[in-house]
């Protein structure tokens, strides 16, 4: 069984020959899931391979990333212009994964955990698609993974130490849909790290504890693989020593069970904050201080601290603007003295800034004369977050530092202006989706076209198809961990018009036997080759990338029969296995949604469980405008909640010309903004 080491540069590379690693996998600076950790540069890159070959270690290339066509071309240029050779490819995108293997077809390709393979039929769909080996999602369970074990003849990995996100891997949009930058590039900006509010109580509730969870592992596995490219060496040296001499503490995983009380995935504070120091009456305390405490065998937050309380960080915060571009800064300080800036773009990219320490000027830190000296007003700093000593001396700031950082605040932001297209084109192709039966076929009795999200598998099984009369478009499952017999479904289907939520779904179903087949963008559609191969599979009608702007979305899907935009409601940005019945008491399930609270960026979530997953929800809409129609353009509305009154008032507004002031003006889209899509610029 394969040891995988993480290889954020050349050290961690000599750190795994050191401890006995049978291989590593690292990504060049750009195009892998990890785009906060050092990475390698092109030169870097070779010496790590070679050095790894000379000690007998396989070297994986993570291109893990959804990728532009120029950015393809790029990549085969890159590699093949330096004779760069791995072991393999860990990729997530179809088309990259559809370049590589004509370009290099020596190379094994394995499909990264970011593409969501989740059950059997997912894995023969990736063995179909050239891959010798799958990255399993880390929510699945040991009976689930020896079920794709026993039924798919192809080398499979696991993760089995290290960070465990809420989101499974590849389906999270928090970020981008709230401010602007998306994780499935690499560019997450850890929203779900933040504090949240559940019934009046703070606490962690999206970051979950590390996964550990080799202990489990009493089966065959290809690869067993520590996640860590951001971590220090001597953590993963010493996570490999417990591995190879069998002394894990503790045991953390959905490996052993999808359930909170099973798996110890639930934590109420994240017990990887550093806590500094304990409670000291004599210093100067600050209303922007967070501390944490051990109340009843649990951490939690605490607003007036005493002597068995401990320090986490300071930070001052400001309103988080879901209109702006909401950037925050992270402070390095020595002595008293800033010594370093983070920037944290509204991307979720970061840059450093220091200042000239031993020659410069200090000045005492002022948040009021930072905000003041930034020109754009599209821009709003959220958070300043630092560490310091408690002395009662005011944090002291180089002049220089703080020129620098403002003046690329001001010119990075110059050329962004937001977009806010308050006249509009009325919208005649427009689909409302729900996923309530009742709201569904009173919307069709209404003439209102409907996007009928079938989020559970088994509801399948009881649709009464005879109920629905009108234009609608039944959106499949996202989530079958079972594998089911999906011949009920197309049997029952046939000739309808459906909407595919996962690539291995082709598998299960033969396109021509229905009226229309919509790919959503829950299957990423970055690239051209990835449309392509989706034409050859009979699929012609697509769901424009909510992450991509309008003006990509065109140019890709020109030559497609029918591309489908995301003109408002509430889009799910996180989809989860997670179970959240200890912090609501749940006793069963609810149907309707529950509440839940950003408390660091005053941010209103909603939470849906199914019986397979659950879906979390920003409260505030998104509400695009468009001024032109080009080819043959439709529109969906995600309804959350609303009554079906309140939805044919909104499906009339759309029809009109000014849809977006009218829409405005109403109480419910009080709060609504513009998606920031960017990130293709």
């Amino acid at each position: 069984m394969e040891i995988l080491y993480p290889a954020g540069n050349i050290d961690y590379i000599k750190s795994a020959i050191k401890v006995g690693a049978n291989a590593v996998y690292g990504g060049l600076k750009l195009w892998n899931a990890r785009n906060k950790a050092i990475n390698f540069r092109i030169d870097e890159m070779k010496n790590g391979i070679e050095l790894c070959h000379k000690n007998g270690l396989k070297f994986y290339l993570t291109l893990n990333t959804l990728m532009f066509d120029n950015e393809i071309n790029e990549v085969i240029k890159i590699l093949k212009d330096n004779q760069i050779v791995p072991d393999a490819f860990i990729c997530a995108d179809v088309g990259l994964i559809e370049n590589l293997k004509k370009n290099f077809p020596n190379i094994p390709i394995h499909i990264s955990t970011q593409f969501g393979v989740h059950n059997v039929s997912d894995s023969i769909f990736a063995k179909e698609l050239g891959a010798e080996r799958i990255i399993l999602a880390r929510e699945l369970t040991k009976t689930e993974i020896l079920n794709i074990k026993n039924n798919v003849q192809i080398e499979t990995e696991i993760f089995v130490w290290g960070s465990q996100c809420i989101s499974f891997s590849g389906s999270c949009f928090l970020g981008s849909f709230v401010n602007g930058g998306t994780a499935n590039r690499g560019k997450c900006i850890t929203l779900c790290r933040d504090k949240y509010c559940i019934e009046n109580t703070i606490g962690n509730y999206l970051y979950v504890p590390d996964l550990n969870c080799f202990n489990e592992v009493d089966f065959s596995v290809d690869s067993i693989k520590i996640e860590g490219r951001r971590r220090n060496v001597l953590e993963l040296e010493s996570v490999i020593e417990k591995i190879k001499n069998n002394k894990c503490e503790i045991n953390n995983g959905f490996i052993l069970s999808e359930f909170p009380e099973n798996n110890h995935l639930y934590e109420k504070v994240n017990k990887r904050q550093k806590l500094e120091f304990n409670h000291n009456s004599d210093i100067l305390l600050d209303h922007n201080d967070v501390w944490v405490k051990e109340i009843n065998g649990e951490l939690e937050y605490v607003n007036l601290p005493d002597e068995y309380s401990s320090y986490v960080y300071t930070e001052i915060k400001q309103p988080f603007l879901p209109e702006k571009k909401n950037v925050s800064l992270e402070f390095t300080i020595k002595n008293d003295k800033i010594c370093k800036v983070m920037l944290l773009n509204h991307k979720g990219e970061a840059r450093y800034f220091n200042g000239d320490y031993d020659n410069s000027n200090f000045i005492s830190f002022n948040k009021d004369v930072l905000l003041s000296k930034i020109k754009s007003k599209e821009v709003n700093i959220y958070s300043i977050r630092y560490k310091k000593e408690y002395e009662g001396q005011t944090i002291q700031l180089p002049s220089s530092l703080l020129k620098n950082l403002i003046e690329y605040i001001n010119e990075a932001y110059k050329d962004l202006p937001f977009a806010t297209q308050e006249r509009c084109v009325p919208l005649n192709n427009i689909y409302i989706e729900t996923d309530n039966f009742n709201t569904a076929k009173r919307l069709l009795m209404l003439n209102i076209p409907v996007i009928f999200y079938l989020a559970d598998i088994n509801s399948i099984d009881y649709l009464d198809l005879d109920q629905f009369v009108g234009d609608i478009i039944f959106k499949l499952p996202m989530f079958d961990f079972k594998n089911k017999d999906w011949e009920n479904v197309v049997n029952k289907l046939k000739g309808k018009k459906i909407m595919l939520t996962k690539f291995s779904q082709l598998r299960n179903l033969n396109v021509s036997e229905f009226e229309k087949v919509y790919a959503d963008y829950l299957i990423p559609v970055w690239n051209k080759s990835t449309l392509e191969f989706l034409n050859k599979k009979g699929v012609r009608c697509f769901c424009a990338s909510p992450e991509l702007s309008d003006d990509k979305n065109l140019d890709l899907f020109k030559q497609a029969d029918e591309v489908m935009f995301l003109v408002g409601g509430r889009p799910t940005c996180v989809y989860t296995r997670q179970c959240f019945k200890f912090p609501f008491n749940c006793k069963n399930c609810r149907k309707q949604s529950k509440r839940l609270n950003n408390y660091d960026r005053n941010l209103k979530l909603g939470l849906k469980c199914y019986s397979s997953h659950r879906e979390i929800f920003y409260e505030n809409k998104i509400l695009n405008s468009y001024s032109t129609m080009q080819g043959n353009m439709s529109f969906r509305y995600i309804a959350r909640d609303e009554d079906v009154q309140l939805l044919e008032n909104i499906y009339k507004t759309f029809k009109t010309e000014n849809y977006m002031k009218m829409l405005k003006s109403m109480p419910e889209f009080k709060d609504s903004y513009s998606m920031l899509l960017e990130e293709d610029k």
